[in-house]
């Protein structure tokens, strides 16, 4: 880019194939493309690459970074607690969350079960990560912005 102010961003539909062999898709997705007003260079950036990658999930049906974060957070757990309780490495859990790597189907429907505070009390039990009166440490309330998807459709 040349560096004189004046850059548009427009939404453009982006067609991409995900897969290979028999398992080839087109996928399509609206990915925000900048240009500059002034040399006509176009480009996208990390929030195009975050869409592709949420419109992969969606295919797959498994949980995208994002709510894979906001299951972690509603317990109020640090990645390397979350890690310790669910048994998954944390190195894993980073790049599920930074959108680096797709879990697969087992490891997403783990995730999904623990939406349920009532399984992740049994699996802070399980893991004998509770306090002394028997509550999960920390509390398993889910917070008001917690992550709402629904474990029968997959979303």
């Amino acid at each position: 880019m040349c560096g004189t102010p004046g850059l548009r961003t427009e939404l453009v539909r982006d067609p991409f194939i995900y897969g290979v062999g028999d398992d080839v898709v087109e996928l399509s997705v609206d990915i925000p493309v900048h240009t500059c007003d002034q040399c006509k260079v176009c480009f996208t950036g990390r929030e195009a690459e975050v869409i592709h990658h949420e419109a992969v999930c969606r295919h797959l049906g498994v949980l995208t970074p994002e709510e894979i974060r906001g299951i972690r957070k509603q317990y109020g757990l640090s990645r390397a607690a979350f890690a310790r309780l669910t048994g998954f490495g944390k190195a894993s859990l980073a790049r599920w969350e930074r959108g680096e790597l797709i879990q697969n189907t087992s490891s997403d429907r783990y995730l999904k079960l623990l939406l349920d505070p009532r399984i992740f009390r049994d699996l802070t039990s399980l893991a004998g990560l509770e306090d002394a009166d028997g509550n999960p440490a920390p509390a398993a309330a889910p917070s008001p912005m917690g992550v709402v998807v629904s474990i029968a459709s997959g979303r």
